[in-house]
């Protein structure tokens, strides 16, 4: 069994205890020896206490050893635990006492795992370096007072949310909460004496945590299963009576595991005996690999395109070490650093920057090759090793006031100095080696300058305005000189190798000047020049700008040798190797681009993928084929069985892609596009265009109504100045004729803009989400109205989905309270689409939710992350995440993909998952299909008294509570089915004689007989509203008040009683038994035009 599913079934399959909490569960073990919750234990704390073993041993066989001891140790003193209300801080104390007492006894032991074989992308140091800080957070979380310590392993290490922690603790959300925040606040204080940040320690400690192998879960639930104490776990009972409980524990770790095939009436299975320690192999089961041999995260299977040469955000600086052999990127939206080795395009490492860091900016490497530099937003230096990549100094601003965001760092040419604009008019020049300031420069005029050392090493030049050009003596930091060349504004220069010649560039040009006079040598036509760089034999000037283009000059001639085309529309860096012979761009595609200067051979070409972000994902309804859209005009499409490409649309990017029902035409769209395309999706041509009018954009489209309709949304602001109290955006809903591309109807949705879409699996609903006051809308494609939902205003929707049954809507995105508020989490957030009410938050995401999709059963949700957006804390790894949509729980998650995640697709068979990543790759994930959603309680009974009372939770207008109940009633269907039996029945025929009277009596004189016509209407719910959009013509002022009242209800949410049998039927097609489907057949019996009856049918065709 493939290795994500078999971890998941292990450890997430529902067992007959998984509603009861840690103090019941002990307490039953403890007075009853009750097996069935001691294996609740186990499976629920295996992977804290894995965890814990795992980061302290390494060891796999020593891990397991420590790891069955804990719980050995749980078995014989349960009571322990069950004074705090939860095992989590028992059970992380005697791991951590375990594992660490273990390491020390096998310390000598020759037989350690081998290194990983070169290639692998194993780094020794940085395995090292990751140890130590996994192992200083968990000293410090050891050291925390229990009630914090406690509150943070529920919290952040098992993922329980807030409100569960404190149920599980027994104590109010509140107090959870403070405890939680104290918890944080002391180990970042206690980590920071230790030189670790806490975000960063949560971070790889994420990245590294790993299930427990179900083996290992087996044989410690087998601990907790004895009936008679064989001899072995009788010689251990007595020292742990003779000793203190972990003392006992440690001394004999090397017999639990026999022990623990001993304690049960049966032999282990054969799987499960572990080899002998002379027999261990000492390679372990490779991590699975792309299609270039380069890893993939745990659990994915494939990667679409390519991982070289590819980063995440912008590039805003490149840098080429001085050996040529790593080429560094920053990424200001990552706030990291890529190395990438420059003969493969591999990520060797990332260099995260330290907590607080904003805007960082430009890279640069020492000459001697020695140390490499990075400037933050706040002026801040940060100085790593080269070779060690630990942070050496950190340099403050000396102005105070942050410098302009694209000022440079420049190293001196022997390495020795280092030049950074540390404010208006303001440059410092430290000593590298020493990490001091050394010299203040002052007098440019400029806040943003362009500076470059003299080949030299004695003069600073610096290009700023009036004049454009200054010289500065580099040690005294007195004005030597200057010139202007000619141009107004210089964004970049730089010195010729023999120091004669300065070339600037600019908004129009670059201009060549004698160095020591400012004679004018020559200029060369090109706008927005970005940078410049001199070969190294001087002939030849190296430039580039923001039209994505490198061009290289004959300095001699001025005249342009070759232009290397970066295929894209944005240049942001770029930077020449030492030698000359390499010259590397960056853009805003997160890719990088190098060519081979003398030939113009591109280094790092990829055809059969994408080399920008991929926005949106899909696969065909009949399963056969996947298509990824996004920027930088590629949409390819993929055989979704062997995952290889087999086309290419041409000349469009796409960020929302949607097939039709029949899987032969495919609807794109593109938010700088003023349409959207419709294309043979076999032929690759394209069918038709669907455009709103000039100046809207427009982000989505989809196919509605079997492929007979198409549904657009597109956006535009309300002026520049709208008038008070107006929406600042304009979201429009169109609707299309998919045959002729004419407009059939169109629809404003004041206050949303940067929208998203979603239809319902029928067709007949859209959800429109996006950013403004207004960000959440329904839209009824069939009846043709609009209702926005109660969504917090400015909280960002970025993602909506809706369950395959059409019954609830997901939506994920920003959520204000988290930017700016002190939030900790961004909440996806689940609604009842028949109400328009949410019933359902699902707290975990540090980062914004940007992608989500419901499994094909309906019952798993799994929501992606991405961009940060300014975090209230330090933003977690991204991550891929799985909850059970009764109970709104996490199952599990994904992680390692180190990209933001844009769009995530099931296939049709739910067996695999698609994400999109900004990095320009997709990953194919091994769907967890053993995740089961979390019964509530199996095999509660329910009395006719709490029966009653949960059918009249389906009546009411709160849709959690309703939704709780219909978890609860879903859970025991052998009182809920006999029950809905007799309280749903068929829909009978309306009397359209009666519905016309009621309508007739809207306008009768007498005040109780217009408001008994009103009751009985608003009964029939929908199956009526077609009467009285007809009505709507020829009823008096007061009917017609009452008519648009009652269809304004209608619209918005279903009567009590209606509400209640549909989420009866809910109740009904989750249970799904052969009885549930009996009921189901009978309400679909009833007359055909009734909501009641088309509900059953559907659910019935579901099955």
């Amino acid at each position: 069994m493939p290795i994500t599913r078999n971890i998941l079934a292990a450890l997430h399959a529902p067992g007959p205890d998984t509603g009861a909490t840690d103090a019941e569960l002990l307490g039953r073990f403890a007075d009853t020896r009750d097996e069935a919750a001691f294996e609740a234990l186990v499976r629920r704390h295996a992977r804290l206490v894995w965890g814990v073993c795992c980061r302290a041993l390494g060891h796999a066989q020593d891990t397991e050893d420590a790891f069955q001891a804990t719980f050995l140790v749980l078995a014989r003193n349960p009571h322990k635990p069950r004074r705090a209300g939860t095992a989590s801080g028992f059970l992380f104390g005697v791991a951590r006492r375990v594992a660490l007492k273990m390491r020390a006894q096998t310390a000598a032991r020759a037989a350690r795992p081998p290194a990983p074989e070169p290639g692998a992308g194993a780094d020794p140091s940085a395995e090292a370096a990751l140890h130590e800080l996994q192992a200083a957070l968990d000293d410090e979380v050891g050291r925390l007072p229990e009630v914090y310590r406690v509150a943070f392993l529920l919290c952040v290490v098992e993922g329980l949310s807030r409100a569960d922690a404190a149920a599980e603790l027994g104590v109010a959300p509140g107090t959870l909460s403070g405890r939680l925040a104290r918890a944080r606040l002391l180990l970042r204080a206690r980590l920071a004496k230790r030189g670790v940040q806490l975000a960063a320690a949560l971070a790889l400690n994420d990245l590294a945590a790993s299930a427990a192998p179900p083996a290992a879960v087996r044989a410690a639930v087998a601990v907790g299963a004895a009936r008679q104490v064989k001899p072995v776990l009788a010689v251990v009972a007595d020292v742990l009576r003779a000793r203190t409980v972990l003392g006992a524990a440690l001394g004999l770790v090397a017999c639990v595991v026999v022990a623990a095939g001993l304690a049960t009436g049966d032999p282990p299975r054969p799987a499960d005996v572990p080899a002998p320690r002379s027999a261990e192999k000492s390679v372990e089961r490779p991590a699975a690999r792309d299609v270039r041999g380069d890893p993939l995260p745990v659990g994915a299977v494939a990667r679409l395109g390519s991982a070289r040469w590819r980063h995440e955000g912008e590039a805003e600086s490149l840098a080429f070490a001085p050996d040529g052999k790593t080429l560094a990127v920053l990424s200001l939206n990552d706030h990291s650093i890529s190395l990438f080795e420059t003969t493969t395009g591999k990520t060797v490492h990332r260099i995260a920057f330290p907590d607080g860091t904003f805007d960082p900016s430009v890279v640069a490497f020492s000459p001697d090759g020695l140390l490499f530099a990075c400037r933050g937003g706040d002026g801040t230096v940060y100085l790593w090793d080269a070779q060690s990549r630990k942070l050496v100094h950190t340099l403050k601003s000396v102005g105070g006031e942050g410098p302009g965001r694209w000022s440079p760092v420049v190293f001196s040419p022997n390495g020795k100095f280092l030049a950074a604009s540390a404010g208006p008019n303001l440059i410092a020049i430290w000593d590298a080696v020493k990490g001091k300031h050394a010299v203040t420069v002052t007098g440019h005029q400029h806040a943003n300058p362009s500076m470059a050392f003299s080949r030299d090493g004695r003069h600073l030049a610096v290009a700023t305005q009036n004049p454009v050009v200054q010289l500065f003596d580099a040690a005294t930091g007195k004005r030597a000189g200057g010139f202007d060349p000619g141009q107004r504004f210089a964004l970049c220069l730089a010195f010729s190798p023999d120091g004669k010649v300065i070339a600037t560039g600019g908004k129009d040009m670059i201009v060549l000047s004698d160095a020591v006079t400012g004679k004018e040598l020559g200029r060369m036509e090109m706008k927005q020049v970005l940078n410049v760089a001199f070969a190294p034999d001087g002939k030849a000037l190296v430039s580039v700008g923001e039209d994505c283009k490198v061009r290289v000059w004959d300095v001699a001639t001025k005249r342009e040798r070759r232009v290397l085309d970066g295929r894209g529309w944005l240049g942001r860096s770029m930077a020449l190797s030492a030698d000359g012979k390499t010259v590397a761009l960056g853009s805003v595609h997160n890719v990088v681009r190098v060519w081979d200067l003398d030939t113009g051979r591109e280094l790092s070409e990829q055809a059969d993928g994408h080399d920008a972000p991929v926005r949106a994902v899909a696969f065909s309804p009949d399963g056969r084929t996947l298509v990824t859209g996004g920027e930088n005009q590629q949409i390819r499409v993929w055989d979704a069985a062997r995952l290889r490409p087999v086309g290419q649309l041409k000349g469009y990017s796409a960020q929302h892609v949607a097939f039709s029902p029949d899987s032969s035409r495919l609807l794109t769209a593109w938010d700088w596009s003023k349409s959207a395309r419709v294309w043979d999706i076999n032929r690759g041509n394209k069918l038709l265009d669907f455009g709103p009018v000039e100046g809207e954009r427009l982000p989505a489209a989809a196919f509605a109504r079997e492929g007979k309709t198409v549904v657009t949304v597109s956006w535009r602001w309300n002026g520049e100045k709208p008038v008070p109290n107006a929406p600042r955006t304009i979201g429009l809903f169109g609707t299309w004729d998919a045959a002729t591309g004419k407009r059939i109807r169109e629809a404003s949705l004041p206050g949303v803009g940067n929208t998203v879409l979603a239809l319902s699996p029928d067709g007949r609903l859209a959800a429109v989400g996006g950013q403004g006051e207004a960000p959440l809308w329904l839209c009824d494609i069939a009846r043709g109205h609009e209702r926005r939902l109660s969504y917090t205003p400015w909280d960002t929707v970025k993602g909506v989905a809706f369950s395959p049954d059409g019954r609830l809507l997901a939506t994920g995105g920003i959520d204000r309270e988290h930017v700016v508020g002190g939030g900790t989490h961004h909440r996806p957030r689940i609604w009842e689409v028949s109400t328009g009410r949410e019933v359902l938050q699902l707290a975990g995401h540090e980062r914004t939710v940007t992608a989500l999709a419901f499994a094909p059963g309906g019952r798993v949700l799994a929501t992606a992350d991405g961009d940060d957006n300014l975090p209230s804390l330090p933003p977690g790894p991204q991550t891929i995440r799985f909850w059970d949509v009764g109970s709104g729980k996490e199952l599990a998650r994904l992680g390692g993909h180190h990209s933001n995640v844009t769009s995530l697709a099931f296939s049709k068979d739910g067996t695999q998952l698609v994400a999109g990543m900004s990095n320009g790759t997709a990953l194919v994930w091994e769907a967890p299909a053993a995740i089961k959603p979390v019964p509530s309680k199996p095999g509660r009974k329910l009395g006719p008294k709490e029966l009653a009372a949960l059918w009249n939770d389906l009546s009411g207008s709160d849709a959690r509570v309703a939704h709780e109940a219909v978890r609860i009633l879903a859970g025991s269907p052998e009182q809920s089915v006999p029950f809905l039996a007799d309280a749903l029945k068929p829909a009978g025929k309306l009397d359209a004689a009666q519905v016309r009277k009621w309508i007739a009596d809207l306008k009768d004189d007498t005040f109780a007989v217009r408001e008994a016509a009103s009751r009985e209407l608003a009964a029939r719910g929908e199956d009526v509203e077609p009467d009285l959009e007809k009505a709507l013509a020829d009823v008096s002022p007061e009917a017609v008040r009452r008519v648009q009242a009652l269809l304004t209800a209608l619209r918005n949410s279903p009567p009590p009683d209606r509400r209640r049998e549909l989420r009866g039927m809910w109740v009904l097609e989750l249970i799904g038994t052969p009885a549930a489907q009996k009921v189901l057949t009978s309400i679909s019996q009833g007359d055909p035009g009734a909501r009641l009856t088309r509900e059953a049918k559907a659910a019935l065709a579901r099955r």
